[in-house]
């Protein structure tokens, strides 16, 4: 009967560690993924800045730059109207407008997880530089 107590203890102890652990484990791969995204969208507002600092901007959008990112999985980015926001499963949205202001081609563009390649273009509208955001097909 000892060796039965012992399993059965055991299995319960697993079990109780494994309750308090797993829920841990999930919010690190949250914030791995949330850190992740923050930088994803630092590097495509960083392409942006850097495209409008070098280049002047046209109504043709003649001064352009391609960009890779990846979102990770759970992951999700967003360029809507002046704004770049991200978010994590379905928690919510992280925004933030960068300068120049981005500006997705064909109104909002969300990124799935995934490899990606966007266009950006300096252009001109209504006066004021924006960078333009269009998906290109992948390699």
């Amino acid at each position: 009967m000892t060796g039965a107590l012992r399993v059965v203890l055991a299995v319960l102890l697993t079990a109780a560690l494994l309750g308090t652990g797993l829920p841990a484990a999930e919010r690190a791969g949250e914030t791995r993924t949330a850190t992740r995204l923050d930088g994803t969208a630092a590097r495509l507002a960083t392409a942006a800045a850097r495209l409008a600092a070098r280049n002047d901007p046209t109504r043709s959008g003649a001064a352009r730059r391609t960009i890779r990112l990846r979102v990770p999985p759970d992951g999700r980015l967003r360029i809507g109207h002046d704004t770049l926001a991200w978010r994590v499963d379905d928690g919510a949205w992280h925004r933030q407008r960068p300068s120049p202001d981005l500006v997705a081609e064909h109104g909002r563009l969300t990124l799935a997880p995934g490899h990606h390649r966007l266009r950006l273009s300096l252009r001109l509208r209504y006066g004021t530089a924006v960078v333009g955001v269009t998906p290109l097909p992948g390699d």
